[in-house]
């Protein structure tokens, strides 16, 4: 028995931080937007390029929608590397993809949040990824579906709060807020 528990032991020391390790983090590719406003090009292209790989992995699932539009703009900022790494890319560019991905994750994420079920309980995730969207919401153009957009996510915040109640009204604000994200995403879809 204590052989077994040694073993099991050891496996957990190098599997899990090789876990952690595989899980990609947003707040990478702050970091990386962070160095590139800041002109460090080839310190963004050493953070940038396991980023790239972790996304890909975490996302080559939902090849469709907002997932495949993520890989499309991984795929350009992958063709920037090269440049960044020698200090002469196109930071503006690349502070834009970064920024579109960041956007794009908030609504991949609000979509699978949506495909599985019930927000409720899920206020604190789901105004995290409102924000992200919001982010990049600048950096399309749209007019006055932008603007029913920005209004109809700025409900969605306003109301996330709610979801943390218990009750009947906890549960209306919950299908309500499934309506309006689901409108939200597609009139999001229609301007990517």
């Amino acid at each position: 028995m204590k052989k077994f528990t040694l073993i099991v032991a050891t496996l957990l020391f190098f599997l899990v931080p090789e876990t952690k390790a595989q899980s990609f983090d947003i707040g990478t590719l702050d970091n990386a937007i962070s160095l590139l406003k800041n002109g460090k090009q080839k310190e963004s292209s050493k953070v940038l390029g396991p980023a790239m790989k972790l996304l890909t992995n975490s996302v080559s699932s939902n090849k469709k929608g907002f997932g495949g539009k993520i890989l499309s703009q991984v795929g350009g900022l992958s063709d920037m590397l090269p440049a960044l790494s020698k200090g002469n890319g196109d930071a503006g560019k690349a502070i834009k993809s970064l920024s579109m991905i960041k956007m794009l994750m908030g609504a991949l994420n609000l979509n699978n949040m949506l495909k599985g079920g019930s927000l409720l309980n899920k206020s604190s995730d789901l105004l995290s990824n409102v924000n992200l969207l919001q982010s990049g919401l600048g950096l399309l153009k749209g007019g006055a579906k932008m603007d029913q957009l920005t209004s109809s996510l700025g409900k969605i915040a306003k109301k996330a709060p709610k979801l943390g109640k218990s009750g009947f009204c906890a549960k209306r604000t919950d299908k309500g807020i499934a309506k309006k994200l689901t409108s939200s995403l597609s009139l999001l879809n229609g301007l990517l």
